[in-house]
């Protein structure tokens, strides 16, 4: 996961990055040792609406296949 997460930091420019929870479970449903070697991701930037001070932009990993 910190792959992942490292991948959407640097592919989006921002530190502000959470991963969908289908994600989570697709990376581990088999198990520790059998991890997937490769993952598609779809990567999704909005706007974050919790900061009025200051408009943050955080990625979001939408979907994989």
């Amino acid at each position: 996961m910190d792959v992942i997460r490292k991948f959407a930091q640097k592919a989006m420019c921002t530190e502000d990055v959470r991963i969908d929870p289908t994600v989570n479970q697709y990376v581990w449903s088999k198990g520790i040792h059998n991890v997937p070697t490769r993952i598609r991701i779809q990567l999704d930037r909005q706007v974050n609406n919790e900061d009025e001070e200051e408009k943050k932009v955080d990625a979001r990993t939408a979907t994989h296949s």
